[in-house]
């Protein structure tokens, strides 16, 4: 078990983990994001503020709250967005270490979706006890 994870530690480097790493980072900065706009459009939004200095302090108190609500959701949301991309690592992992074994199955994609937001939902409940 601990050469196969020393075999696997090796390949992180490799030009195929290393696409798939930024892939993964690529589409979740992009998720975090999206998610950081429409919550900074929706809370302007809602709290419709007379006075410029209010406003603009309440600007302030809603970006500095999105800053660290999105920090916390980081973990969750990099896991889910992992989730989508298990299978290929394995494969590619599989192929490196045992060429010669038969191929693993790849999981159907309702259950490896629904895997990844119960993690998901796993990572927000530890982030919320931490919190």
């Amino acid at each position: 078990m601990f050469d196969d994870a020393i075999a696997a530690f090796a390949q992180i480097f490799t030009p195929p983990f290393r696409a798939t790493l930024l892939k993964s980072l690529a589409l979740t900065i992009g998720l975090l994001a999206l998610a950081w706009l429409a919550l900074d459009r929706v809370g302007l939004a809602l709290v419709p503020i007379a006075a410029p200095w209010l406003a603009t302090a309440f600007a302030i108190l809603l970006g500095l709250g999105l800053f660290v609500g999105l920090a916390f959701l980081l973990a969750p949301v990099t896991s889910l967005v992992a989730g989508f991309f298990l299978d290929e690592i394995a494969g590619l992992v599989e192929r490196e270490i045992d060429p010669g074994g038969p191929p693993g199955q790849a999981a159907p994609a309702l259950s490896s979706a629904l895997f990844g937001l119960r993690f998901a939902l796993l990572s927000i409940a530890v982030n919320l006890v931490a919190l």
